[in-house]
């Protein structure tokens, strides 16, 4: 509740979302109450609208400072929030290989550098689903900056060329 003051205290700009946000996390301290656990549904819809503001937030960085390698900041930031959801929902199912939000993070982790890990692998659909959207982030950020690295050595090379045409 603290963070909720604070909130609406210090922010400055406030969009339209700004409120409805705001009831949501103030709905989701009542998870605390066990009876209110549905409310988890609340949070967990909270963390989806958090990671997607996040990505355009690190795009947008990356678009006005030119640089493509800001895209890197998706691992720290939006891989936890992956594990967190694949943990909620895999964590609950009896089959799951996962058993601590540490292994959901290696999993997430693991599957963003589009390795995947042989051991332990989804059993949920939602769980796989997540494993997907992962495995296509890494994909998007290793050819966000294999393109990158090669326009960088285009360029370089063609001035190379061009200084050994006037000389």
């Amino acid at each position: 509740m603290i963070e909720i003051y604070l909130r609406l205290k210090f922010t400055s700009r406030k969009f339209w979302y700004f409120y409805p946000l705001l009831m949501v996390d103030a709905v989701s301290v009542l998870t605390i109450i066990p009876a209110l656990g549905f409310v988890t549904l609340a949070r967990i819809i909270r963390l989806i609208v958090s990671a997607v503001r996040m990505l355009h937030l690190i795009d947008k960085m990356a678009r006005i400072k030119g640089n493509p390698f800001t895209i890197l900041l998706v691992y720290p930031l939006i891989v936890p929030v992956a594990a967190t959801l694949f943990y909620a929902i895999e964590g609950h199912d009896k089959h799951a290989q996962i058993h601590n939000f540490f292994e959901a993070l290696l999993l997430m982790l693991s599957y963003s550098l589009t390795v995947g890990l042989a051991s332990n692998h989804p059993v949920t659909y939602a769980g796989k689903t997540i494993a997907g959207v992962m495995l296509l982030i890494g994909i998007l950020c290793i050819s966000i900056i294999g393109n990158a690295l090669s326009d960088r050595y285009t360029i370089l090379r063609s001035s190379q060329i061009e200084k050994q045409d006037a000389g």
